[in-house]
């Protein structure tokens, strides 16, 4: 009778160990299946941060470009008989008895200035 209850008391251990595996490989499945969703989230945070950097980029440029153009159409404003050569980045900016040579890719910083008198 003693060894019945003792195998008894062993088959209930096993089961219950039997049982707590169960649990802990079930476990196992949810927390793979976390770990896939969390890569595939953080594959698509890289993704969308990558475009973001992009797009970013080329707002910037076209930010620095219609900027260019505001000081080009300020100084056009400024001066109606000021022109811009069609092949380089200079004009003339012409004044009274003064013109200035201006440089569009140096901030229109003023290149020299020539005088001259109408006679």
């Amino acid at each position: 009778m003693n060894n019945n209850l003792q195998l008894l008391r062993v088959n209930n251990e096993l089961v219950e160990k039997d049982e707590l595996i169960a649990k802990f490989k079930g476990q196992e499945v949810l927390y793979e299946q976390k770990l896939v969703e969390k890569d595939n989230i953080y594959k698509q945070d890289a993704m969308v941060r990558l475009q973001m950097g992009k797009r970013l980029e080329q707002v910037l440029m076209d930010k620095e470009d219609a900027l260019e153009q505001l000081e080009l159409l300020k100084v056009r404003a400024l001066n109606p008989n000021a022109f811009e050569h069609k092949h380089c980045s200079y004009f003339l900016f012409l004044k009274s008895s003064v013109s200035y040579v201006i440089d569009a890719t140096r901030k229109y910083q003023v290149i020299c200035e020539v005088n001259y008198f109408v006679s």
